[in-house]
């Protein structure tokens, strides 16, 4: 298996710069009383490289501060652009369509119908009754109250599958029951796919099992929100323990081992662009000046943000003096941790023993590394703020001094952490071999929580759960009505006989009222229906109301139903 971690670095064609000479003595700051830190995961890839750069300043690095550049952001551009109909505080569908839109659906049902049939056609030897010898196509409904169970089985965990849908006390679900059968359940799990929707897709790797709906996803997330002028880009891990070639291995990361994600987020947790990984070679579109691997990542996660005037806060596993720079160049700010082994980092600043609480800091061009020794060293890297200490509070409200950089990353660094959160709690991925339906499946679990995101600051509901708005969106999904309860939808309730109310022309059966001075015990008549059919028939009952004779039960009911018997 292949670790990402130790991948070495990689710089097309092209000199480094040399090496930048270190000179005169860095400023020691030292606070009033010491501070606790949030530092990174320490991560040992190898990220940017040198290039040969416009510093805008000399190539050495220095202890005098500089003016940083504002790049005047339009805070105008920021906020929801899609229209969210008014339905959707009742029906959180209409708004999750907007994201998951029906070209989406048809993808998928055309997908998984020829996956199906392609299935059916194989020529392999089947059992008399095998269910892969047949098939019946799905469609865009059935395709929605499969998406409801799989949001459902997200939140009732079941460690078999088969167990939701058995008639086992201990385990059975009506409600999955009564939507969909087990076997059709893992027919279409078995089938659903989007690689066989019979569009073309200009990419011949990994991406070619998701890219339709990637695509599709990718830019309506753009497209719903304009994000404030902070932004935050990390890595996510979704668990996966197949075989596959780019599978990964983060110690830091709960599920350890699994599919890595690049994400651009807002601070709050938006996603705003995702990027999976695909291999050590994997060919990332260069950028117009010639720089590492990462640094293309970070430009193609940003591309539609560049030129803005926006600040981007990153872990030391992107960041670099050279990485800085070409955002500057993009009016685009940077701040967050660096490595201490980066080629070009001040040596005067990375190499020097500090005490608990100083601070150091040296500046090239607009670029300032700083470092701040905590409970151990942090090196920060930033072209948005003075390297300065400030008072900050925490979340118990004690006070601390800290660098201003690391005030501002901790505090807008936490937009992919918060998402995966909140995902985490409810996701809906099934175990499964096929590494692209895990993907779709985050996929989903990602357009459910903008979905959220969007519907929460539209409406202005602060204090809605996010599970709370997931269940509405399963009750779209399986068209159960908002406040149906498990008795109305399960249960046969007897009236009371209190609500019943009779007509006043209504018939009842009794029996025939014995004549004045009539001996015998009963009275009889001849049956009217049966007399009808020819056929003479004594009954000791009759008709409440018509007052004529009647054979209990079948021939009551036919004289009151046919109009000719009357």
């Amino acid at each position: 298996m292949y670790d990402s971690d130790a991948d070495p670095e990689y710089i097309p064609g092209g000199n480094k710069l040399q090496s930048c000479q270190e000179t005169s003595t860095s400023n020691t700051f030292v606070p009033v009383g010491g501070s606790d830190s949030d530092n990174d995961d320490i991560s040992v890839e190898v990220s940017s490289s040198d290039e040969d750069c416009d510093w805008s300043d000399s190539d050495l690095w220095v202890d005098t501060e500089k003016e940083i550049p504002d790049f005047n952001f339009d805070s105008t551009l920021s906020g929801i652009k899609i229209n969210v109909p008014e339905s959707a505080r009742d029906s959180p569908i209409d708004l999750f369509k907007l994201l998951w839109t029906d070209e989406i659906f048809d993808i998928i049902v055309n997908s998984t119908n020829n996956y199906g049939h392609k299935i059916k056609a194989v020529n392999r030897p089947h059992s008399k009754y095998s269910r892969k010898t047949c098939f019946n196509e799905t469609n865009k409904d059935e395709m929605q109250n499969f998406f409801g169970i799989c949001l459902l089985l997200g939140s009732v965990k079941y460690s078999v599958l088969r167990d939701a849908f058995s008639n086992n006390p201990l385990y059975s679900h009506p409600l999955i029951k009564k939507t969909m059968s087990g076997r059709r359940f893992e027919q279409l799990l078995n089938c659903f796919s989007v690689e066989y929707s019979g569009l073309e897709v200009c990419d011949d790797g990994p991406m070619r099992k998701i890219n339709p709906v990637y695509t599709l996803l990718i830019q309506n997330f753009q497209k719903a929100i304009y994000p404030d002028i902070n932004l935050s880009l990390d890595e996510s891990l979704l668990l996966h323990r197949g075989r596959l070639g780019f599978r990964q291995y983060i110690k830091g990361k709960k599920a350890k081992y699994g599919i890595k994600f690049y994400e651009l987020c807002t601070p709050d947790g938006y996603v705003l662009n995702i990027d999976m990984y695909k291999g050590k070679n994997d060919s990332i579109s260069q950028v117009p000046c010639q720089t590492s691997k990462i640094d293309s990542l970070v430009l193609k996660l940003m591309s539609p943000y560049l030129g803005k005037g926006h600040s981007l806060y990153m872990d030391n596993y992107y960041n670099s003096v050279t990485l800085s720079n070409v955002l500057l160049n993009k009016q685009t700010h940077v701040t967050g941790t660096l490595r201490n082994n980066r080629k070009g980092n001040p040596k005067e600043v990375v190499n020097k023993k500090l005490k608990k609480g100083e601070h150091v800091w040296k500046r090239r061009g607009l670029v300032y590394v700083s470092k701040w020794k905590d409970k151990r060293d942090v090196v920060c890297i930033t072209t948005n703020h003075k390297p300065t200490i400030i008072l900050s509070t925490n979340k118990y409200g004690q006070e601390r001094f800290k660098p201003i950089e690391i005030v501002k990353y901790n505090e807008f660094m936490s937009g992919v952490d918060r998402a995966d959160q909140m995902i985490s709690y409810y996701s809906c991925p099934r175990k499964s071999a096929r590494w692209y339906k895990k993907v779709l499946f985050h996929l989903l679990d990602v357009t459910i929580w903008n979905t959220f995101f969007i519907y929460k600051k539209h409406f202005s509901l602060n204090n809605l759960r996010f599970k709370d708005f997931r269940d509405s969106l399963i009750r779209n999904f399986i068209q159960i009505p908002v406040d149906a309860t498990c008795d109305q939808l399960f249960k046969k309730i007897k009236p009371k006989r209190s609500d019943i109310v009779i007509p006043d022309n209504a018939h009842f059966q009794e029996t025939i009222p014995l004549p004045e001075g009539y001996k015998r015990k009963k009275y009889f008549k001849n049956c009217v229906v049966c007399f009808k059919k020819k056929v003479r028939k004594q009954t000791s009952f009759q008709c409440k109301t018509c007052k004529v004779g009647l054979c209990a039960g079948k021939c009551f009911e036919v004289y009151h139903i046919d109009k000719n018997l009357e």
